[in-house]
Formats: C-alpha cells, structure tokens, sequence
C-alpha cells in the first residue's frame, strides 16, 4: 500500500520535474540574468543515501554525487538535501570521492587523514574543503571548524567583463578556475504555481587573473563608468589646477606641486561635472568651475589641517606639518584668491552667489563647531547642523552650479542643490564613522585623529548616549583633556564599537544617501543620474 501511494506521488510529480528545464521560461528569465552566488568550479562531492523506491533496499546504501547533481527526491523536496547527506563517520567509511573530486563543506566538520596534515586550500569563495580519510581509517577527534571566507560580490560592468570583490583572503590566487551560478531559481507546479524546491545552474567560468589585498568593487566600477563618461573633463580639471596653482614665487610654487600631488578623490568636481552634463550643459564652463571648486576645497583643507594640527592628509604629511603654519595658512589664502580671480571672469552672478553662501556658511560652521567644542556639549542637531554648514552646503552648491549651467527651471535646480546637501551630509557621516574604523593607510589620515582634535561627531554622540552614566562620565572626562594617550583614545574607540555608535552612524548616512537618490527621481533616467546615484551609496559604503 505505501509502494502504491509512494508510486501515484510520484507519477503526478513527473511532469514538474520534466517542467525543470522550462522553469526559465515559465519565470520570464534568460541565459543573461546576473549570477547572485559564486562557487568553485572544481567538483565537489556529497555522499548521499542511494535514492531507492519506497521501502525497497538499496545497494550500496550510501553513493557520491556530484553537489550540483543530488537528484531530486521526495526526501529532499519535503525534508530538503540535508536530510539525505551522509555524516563524516559514514564519509570515512566509505573513503574518497572518484575522480579526484573534493569533499563539499556540506559534508561536515573537518576530518584528517592519518598519513598526511589536512589541507587548507580554498576555492571559489566557498569554505575550504576537507580532506578525505582513506578507506578503513579511524575518524580522529574533529579539528577546530575552519571559518567559511566571506562570500565575494559578482559586478556586471558589462557582457563580457566581471569584477569579483575577492582578496587572496579568500582563498582566491591567480590561476583559480572559479564557476559563476545563478541560484535559488524557484521550481514552480505549472498548474498550482506551488514552489517545490530551487534550482542551482552555472551561467559561465572564469578564471581569476589578478587578486588584490585591499579592494573595493564599488570604487573601481564608480571610477569606470565616470571616466567613461566625464573622464576628458577630470583630465581638463586636473591640469587647469595645476596650470593655477603656478607662481614665480618657488614657496607657493612648491607647495602648489605637493598638494597637487596629493590627488584626491575630486568628488566636488565630478560632481559639478556630471550634475552639469545631468543639466544639459556640454561646455568649457564646467571644467573651469570645477577647477575653482575644488581650488575652494583645497585651500579649506589646508586651513582645517591649521586649526586642528593634523599630521596627515590623504596619506602624506600635510602642508602644515612639511611648511609650518605659516606658510600653510598664507598659501590656502592665495587658493581663494585664485579661485575668486577665476570667478569673476567667470562672471555669472548667480555661480558667485551659489559659491558666497556656501563659504560663508563654511565659516559659521566652523566657528559653532569651536564653541561646541569648548563647551564640550555638541548634541546630534548640533553635529547636523555643523556638517550641513560646514560640509554638506559646498558639496550642494556644486551641484546647483551644475543645474544653473545647464539653464534648468527652478524645480529641477533646487532637486540637485538638494541632492548634493544630502550626499554632503551622508559622506561627511560616512568619513566620521570611519575615524573609529578605517585602515589608516587607505583612510589617508591618521585614526581616532577626531577624537584627539576634541571633536564630537555622530558616533561618539551616539555612543554617550546608550552607554551606562559610568561609562558616559568616563568618557566626557577624558575628552576634557587637552591630549589623549593611544590608550585613552583606544579605550573610547571601543565603547563606540561596543554601544554600536558606528552602526548608528552608518545607518544614519544610508538615509540621506536614499534620499538623495530619490532627489533625482525628478530628472528622467540617463547616465549621468545612475551614476549619480552610484555616488550617492559609494559615500557610505567606502572604505576610505
């Protein structure tokens, strides 16, 4: 009786399975759809119990299959693969895989074999598999679980080329054959629509030519397709700064090479780039704006390393710690020169109001952010309102200068003034939190260098705020000190960590990155606003 019922269940199963290879069709996907996991594409293999029908024996009771093949069972459908998969005693028992395959992290824990030290080779971003016992071995007592790698990211940049976010921490070397797949399609009835289980299909394989230490996807796919795009304007920039910055006086001279040597990521250029060619405006205007911009920006920069006696700027010495301030605070003066001179040749009253309010809001900022800081109360609306001001305001005018290029009406002109306030807000949370966090070398300046200028910003903010009174009054005591120790700033950098202070800012800037993304729903869809957009989660997702 079992048998006939187990057959009838089967019978009324055999045309879903026979659906499996339409299962594309019947869901509207093709060959072309993105791969949402990465695997290796050696085989890997799982000793499953031999499929048998209803209660008839099976022999042997236990056969390896290939991971990807584990055929389709009523055990599997109702109770899934791993109801079916061997335990490691079972694997030892019945040794090695056949044709060289490796044994799949799904087995079980790791287990070694008596002649040789386990390997701990890794492939495809999966966890590392295990080494296979020999026939007829004795199982010794489980090693320690080896901590799967962090899955990569797959990125399209185009048909033919991807981008894997893998470091060699992933196991991941020059020469590894990896297999891109599409998983968890859905099998569907095609009569009930019922889900009855998923597919798992390889889309392609490759192999990996270059790994790097320290990498990051989103950087290098938003640095692409802005050079593809505005790439001869950032060119035309670079050299108009480096044009300007010129003098017969050797000082500014030299210290005008070094700091244009600095580099950077230009973001205020890009964005007065791209938010003017989002405008309509194709002309030499937006590269000698762009120049003036970010002319501003540096010369602000250097006064800010003055005031607060940083020692680094994007990874070097910073002028005042190479000239002394001085000559650090002479030279960001002759920047703003240069940059009015150029604005007034420029000669559109409504870029040079953009750019005045901008800077003056840039001063206020500073000043409340000074009064603040000596009073040593700065809540989360006055951490706001200072980067709104101070940062946020001249990232924004960047943006309207953009809009005011391209001749927009008054809507789309305030859309992009305010999508530069939010992607101004989101960055400068973003470089806050990563004060606590950062790699240094990549941050390009030195770490916890907030807390030692005394500066309140959104994580520590937060972090007194869910802290127990004993710790906040640590924590407020020390930052009264006119110097913190390693130590000290070590110890406030932990009850941030602790208390999830980074975590909160984080959050915080992903909201004004989604509201500036929404800023640009009112432009219609082009290049310019997906690269925008792109921006827009970059600021919060970078790592330096």
């Amino acid at each position: 009786m079992v048998i006939r019922c187990l057959a009838i269940v089967l019978i009324a199963l055999v045309p879903v399975l026979a659906a499996c290879s339409t299962v594309k069709t019947i869901l509207g996907s093709d060959s072309r759809s993105e791969p949402t996991a990465l695997k290796s594409a050696e085989s890997r293999w799982l000793l499953i119990k031999n499929p048998r029908f209803g209660d008839v024996p099976s022999e042997p009771e236990y056969v390896w299959v290939e991971e990807d093949k584990v055929p389709t069972t009523l055990t599997t459908l109702i109770r899934g693969k791993g109801a079916i998969i061997a335990t490691p005693e079972v694997v030892a028992k019945y040794g090695a895989p056949p044709g060289g395959g490796k044994i799949s992290p799904r087995q079980g824990v790791p287990y070694q074999v008596a002649t040789a030290p386990p390997t701990s080779t890794v492939s495809g971003g999966g966890a590392a598999p295990r080494q296979a016992v020999a026939r007829g071995t004795t199982v010794p007592v489980a090693a320690p679980a080896v901590p799967e790698p962090k899955r990569g990211y797959v990125v399209y940049i185009d048909t033919t080329r991807i981008v894997l976010d893998l470091t060699a921490v992933d196991g991941m070397r020059p020469g590894t054959v990896i297999s891109l797949r599409r998983d968890k399609i859905p099998i569907v009835h095609p009569v009930t629509g019922e889900i009855l289980g998923e597919l798992d299909e390889e889309v392609a394989t490759a192999r990996i030519t270059e790994t790097r230490e320290k990498f990051s996807v989103a950087e290098r796919v938003l640095k692409e397709r802005v050079a593809a795009l505005v790439g001869d304007e950032l060119k035309a920039v670079e050299e108009e700064i480096r044009r300007q910055l010129g003098s017969p006086v050797a000082l500014i001279q030299e210290m005008g090479g070094y700091i244009a040597g600095a580099g950077g990521k230009r973001l205020r250029p890009m964005l007065l780039l791209l938010a003017s060619r989002l405008a309509g405006y194709r002309g030499p205007r937006s590269v000698r704006l762009a120049c003036v911009v970010e002319l501003l920006h540096t010369a602000t920069l250097i006064h800010d390393d003055v005031v607060d006696q940083a020692p680094l700027r994007r990874g070097r010495p910073s002028a005042n710690a190479q000239w002394g301030d001085d000559a650090s605070v002479l030279v960001g003066d002759h920047l703003y020169s240069k940059s009015f001179a150029m604005l007034v040749r420029d000669n559109d009253r409504g870029v040079m109001e953009t750019l005045a309010r901008a800077t003056v809001s840039m001063t206020e900022a500073e000043v409340f952010q000074l009064e603040r800081k000596r009073n040593g109360l700065t809540t989360e609306a006055d951490y706001l309102r200072i980067i709104s001001q101070k940062t946020a305001s001249f990232i924004s005018a960047c943006c309207r200068i953009g809009a005011l290029l391209g001749g927009l009406g008054a809507e789309q002109v305030e859309a992009l003034t305010r999508y530069g306030m939010d992607v101004g807000v989101a960055f400068q949370i973003s470089d806050d939190a990563l004060d606590f966090v950062a790699d240094e070398e990549r941050f390009g300046k030195a770490i916890g260098s907030d807390l030692r200028e005394g500066k309140r910003t959104l994580p520590l903010i937060a972090m007194l705020d869910g802290a127990t009174a004993v710790e906040a009054e640590r924590v407020r005591g020390l930052l009264k000190r006119p110097t913190l120790s390693a130590s000290e700033v070590d110890e406030i950098r932990r009850l941030v960590l602790e208390h999830d202070g980074v975590q909160y800012a984080r959050t915080r800037a992903s909201s004004y990155a989604q509201a500036a993304k929404a800023d640009l729903e009112a432009f219609p869809p082009s290049q310019e606003r997906e690269i925008l957009a792109l921006i827009a989660d970059f600021v919060v997702d970078r790592d330096r």
